[in-house]
């Protein structure tokens, strides 16, 4: 077994340290840079409070995914996928004010 001196630095515990510090900091940065992803509100919540247009757009888009499933044409991950794609829909159409 090699002796303390002759390792390399890669092989001793600061350079885990200072790997595990790096990646902190990476991870970090990254939310930084994506903390707006974490903080926005849903569509169908404040957002329709100011705008009556998109609260309409919403609960008919919205009412037509929900018939959908109920009469059994699309099921939950389908439900998931068309409910998102009519708030994007009514969001683009109705931008909030």
């Amino acid at each position: 077994m090699a002796s303390a001196a002759e390792r390399s630095f890669l092989d001793r515990p600061a350079a885990r340290l200072l790997a595990l510090i790096v990646a902190a900091l990476a991870a970090t940065a990254l939310a930084w840079i994506n903390r707006d992803a974490f903080v926005s509100a849903p569509v169908g919540t404040t957002a329709t409070a100011g705008n009556p247009d998109l609260a309409a757009c919403l609960a008919e888009r919205g009412g037509a995914v929900d018939r959908m499933k109920q009469d059994g044409v699309i099921d939950a991950r389908q439900y998931n996928q068309f409910r998102a794609r009519a708030e994007a829909f009514c969001a683009a159409q109705y931008p909030a004010q």
